[in-house]
C-alpha cells in the first residue's frame, strides 16, 4: 500500500499557496489577453473591396454606394440605435457613421425620397454602406432587386 505524503508542515503549504496564486494569475492574465485579442481588427475577406467614402463621409454632402432594405424578416430587436421602435413601413435607413437623424435624399432610376438616419449598419463584410427601411426601399422601386447602386445627397 502506497502512503501519500500530505503538505502538513509550514514550508510545503507555503509553496503550495505560491502555486496556486501564480496559476491563478497566470489564467487571468491569458483571459485578459484573449479577451484582448477577441476584439482585433481582423483582414477583410478576400475579394473585398473598400470604399474609402464610408470611412471620411462626414466631409461629403454626395455619395453613390450599394443599398439594400430591411424590415421584411423577423428583426432581433424591435428598436433602433436612436431608441425609437422600429417601423418596417417608414422612411428611415441605417447607416455606419453618420449621426443619428441626418436627411438624406436617396435616388435610385427617377425615383427619390428623403429619409432619416436612425439605425447603424450594415456589416462592413456585406460591401455595403446603407441599408433603407422597406417603406424607403418599395418607394425606390427597388423591392424586387434587393440591392441596387443609389446616389444619396446629405441634407443637413
Amino acid at each position: 500500500m502506497v502512503k501519500l505524503k500530505l503538505a502538513t508542515d509550514r514550508g510545503n503549504m507555503l509553496k503550495l499557496k505560491l502555486m496556486l496564486f501564480a496559476g491563478a494569475a497566470m489564467f487571468a492574465a491569458l483571459f485578459v489577453l484573449d479577451s484582448a485579442c477577441a476584439y482585433a481588427r481582423l483582414p477583410p475577406p478576400r475579394g473585398f473591396r473598400h470604399t474609402p467614402l464610408d470611412t471620411r463621409i462626414r466631409g461629403l454632402h454626395s455619395f453613390s454606394t450599394m443599398a439594400s432594405y430591411y424590415g421584411s424578416g423577423e428583426r432581433l430587436n424591435s428598436y433602433t440605435a436612436s431608441g425609437e421602435r422600429f417601423r418596417a413601413d417608414g422612411l428611415t435607413c441605417a447607416h455606419r457613421t453618420l449621426p443619428l437623424g441626418t436627411r438624406l435624399r436617396v435616388s435610385h432610376g427617377s425615383q427619390s425620397v428623403v429619409v432619416r438616419v436612425n439605425d447603424r449598419g450594415p456589416a462592413v463584410w456585406t460591401g455595403r454602406s446603407l441599408d433603407l427601411a422597406r417603406g424607403a426601399a418599395s418607394a425606390l422601386g427597388m423591392i424586387g432587386a434587393g440591392v441596387a447602386r443609389v446616389h444619396v445627397v446629405r441634407l443637413n
